[in-house]
């Protein structure tokens, strides 16, 4: 209960920002993501606009201590500790970036095991490349 607060908080935070004029939503969605989109390398100069719309696309997720975080989407933590192919992953830390490969053999299947509560925004590929559909260098790039 008390873990999904912060996930029930950000609920709210998304209803604000979505009250807000297009601009300002933009300007506060990339200031308030961006440290925690930028590390990933295929975003890390990504258009600002991009990143805003994949911002918005992320969906937060809550694991339980010892939970098992399924591969196949690109995770990024915002609380908590994961271990994931044998390294620990905090906050800002990525992991699921191979789903951008197009051959499914080379993409890793390493599930992340929740260490303590784990709070992370995870995005799958037809979302990551349909916001990119509309930004034809981000799509060249990815």
């Amino acid at each position: 209960f008390h873990e999904g607060f912060a996930l029930r908080k950000l609920e709210v935070s998304r209803n604000l920002v979505n009250e807000m004029s297009p601009q300002l939503k933009s300007e506060v969605v990339l200031r308030c993501n961006e440290k925690w989109l930028r590390p990933v390398w295929f975003l890390s100069d990504a258009n600002p606009h991009y990143l805003v719309q994949l911002a918005l696309a992320m969906s937060p997720a809550l694991f339980a201590p010892g939970e098992l975080v399924p591969p196949g989407k690109l995770y990024i933590v915002h609380r908590g500790i994961a271990m994931c192919g044998g390294r620990v992953k905090t906050f800002g830390k990525v992991w699921g970036e191979d789903i951008i490969l197009s051959n499914k053999e080379l993409r890793n299947t390493f599930s992340a095991r929740a260490m303590n509560y784990l709070e992370v925004f995870a995005c799958d590929k037809s979302d990551l490349l349909g916001i990119a559909h509309a930004f034809p260098q981000e799509h060249k790039r990815i």
